[in-house]
């Protein structure tokens, strides 16, 4: 099993001494200027409660031609964290896909979900955020 593997199955969970708002904030800096192979990302709210916690799709834009279309490649969820900060949780496939038992993602689906991964949690650690012993690949 591959890291990006291991990661779609358990999903990442992250407590950040940060507001929600702050998290969110980050999350509308930061995602935009995530890239892999010319797709960018963006987030789109799914539901949640105003103020307590959001739920947010990830879905990547093609390089060209119609975006919107493409299924979301991970769910965030943002929340109360569990001591004073705000929790941060990029689910496990198990928990957003619709297929009981989730299917097998395609080579395509881990590229995009691991690329999406891997740069949050570096730009996490570049923000102070989090501690990496070191960037995590993107290539």
């Amino acid at each position: 099993m591959s890291f990006a593997e291991f990661f779609l199955e358990e999903g990442i969970d992250v407590e950040l001494e940060l507001s929600l708002e702050d998290v969110i904030s980050f999350l509308d800096r930061s995602v935009p200027s995530f890239d892999f192979g010319g797709h960018s990302y963006r987030l789109e709210p799914v539901n949640g409660v105003i103020g307590a916690n959001w739920n947010l799709a990830v879905k990547p834009l093609a390089p060209v031609g119609p975006n919107g279309t493409d299924p979301a490649v991970a769910f965030i969820q943002v929340g109360e964290g569990e001591s004073e900060g705000t929790g941060l949780k990029v689910l496990s496939r198990e928990m957003w896909e619709e297929s009981d038992p989730p299917s097998t993602a395609t080579e395509e689906e881990l590229k995009l979900f691991s690329h999406f991964a891997f740069q949050l949690l570096n730009a996490l650690s570049a923000e102070g955020l989090i501690h990496l012993p070191a960037p995590l690949p993107i290539e």
